[in-house]
C-alpha cells in the first residue's frame, strides 16, 4: 500500500514539473519567435496552445497577451480589439492594454472609441502617451483648442517631447501664429530629426510663399520616405 502510494506521488510530481516544463519552453519558443519578428509563427504556436485542455487560467491569460501583441504587430487590428475586450477585464491597470486597443481603434477610423481609451488612460493613470495621442486625433478631426490643452499637458510633463513639439507647431501654423510655430518645429528638429516635421516645415513655408525653403524641406522629408512629400517636391519644386 505504502509503494502504491510513492508511486503516485511520484507520477503526480513528474507530471507536475513535465508540465512546468512544457509551459516554460513553449512560452520560450514563442517570445522568441516575438523577438524575431516572426509574429505570424508566435500566433500559430499560441493557437494550437490554446486549442489543448487543461491550461492553467493564468497560462491562458499569457498566452492570449502575447497574442494581443503580436496582432497589433501586423496589422490586425480589428482581432486586436477583440482580444483586447475578452482579456482586459483581467488586466484592469495594464496601461498598455488601452493605448494598442486606443491605437487599434484609430486605425480602423473608430475615433469615438479611441478616444474614449485615451481618456480612460489620462483619467486613470495620467499617461503621457495618451495625452499624446489623443492630441494628435484632435488635430486630425481638427478640434485645436482640445488638441492644444493635451499638448500643452505633454510639453508640462517633458518639455522636449518630440512629437508634441511638432504638434504645437501645426497649430500655431492653423492659428497663423508663424513665429511661434516655426520656433516650436526648429526644437523638434533639435530634440530628435523627424521626417514628419521636416514635412511641416515645408509646408509652413509653402503656406507663406516661401517657395525655395518649402522644396528644401520638402526634399528632406522626401527623401525620408515620406510619400506626401515626395508629391509636393515633384509638383511644386521640379521644373
Amino acid at each position: 500500500m505504502k509503494k502504491n502510494i510513492i508511486i503516485v506521488i511520484l507520477s503526480i510530481s513528474f507530471f507536475c514539473c513535465k508540465s512546468t516544463l512544457d509551459k516554460e519552453s513553449n512560452l520560450e519558443i514563442i517570445q522568441t519567435h516575438f523577438s524575431n519578428k516572426n509574429f505570424i509563427q508566435a500566433v500559430q504556436k499560441i493557437d494550437i496552445l490554446l486549442a489543448e485542455e487543461d491550461l492553467d487560467n493564468d497560462f491562458i491569460l499569457e498566452l492570449k497577451n502575447i497574442k494581443v501583441n503580436c496582432l497589433f504587430e501586423l496589422k490586425q487590428y480589428i482581432r486586436c480589439v477583440r482580444l483586447i475586450n475578452d482579456i482586459i477585464y483581467y488586466f484592469p491597470n495594464d496601461e498598455s492594454l488601452y493605448l494598442m486597443r486606443g491605437d487599434s481603434y484609430q486605425y480602423i477610423d473608430n475615433n469615438d472609441l479611441a478616444l474614449q481609451d485615451y481618456s480612460t488612460l489620462i483619467d486613470r493613470f495620467n499617461n503621457i502617451d495618451a495625452y499624446k495621442r489623443r492630441g494628435t486625433l484632435y488635430i486630425k478631426l481638427g478640434w485645436l483648442t482640445k488638441a492644444n490643452v493635451d499638448v500643452d499637458k505633454v510639453l508640462e510633463l517633458d518639455s522636449n517631447h518630440n512629437g508634441s513639439l511638432n504638434n504645437k507647431g501645426v497649430i500655431l501654423v492653423e492659428w497663423g501664429e508663424y513665429d511661434k510655430a516655426l520656433e516650436y518645429y526648429r526644437k523638434s528638429l533639435k530634440v530628435k530629426p523627424n521626417k514628419i516635421t521636416y514635412l511641416n516645415i515645408g509646408d509652413f513655408y509653402d503656406k507663406i510663399n516661401i517657395a525655395d525653403s518649402a522644396c528644401f524641406y520638402w526634399k528632406i522629408a522626401s527623401d525620408s520616405g515620406i510619400y506626401l512629400a515626395q508629391k509636393y517636391y515633384e509638383l511644386k519644386c521640379i521644373k
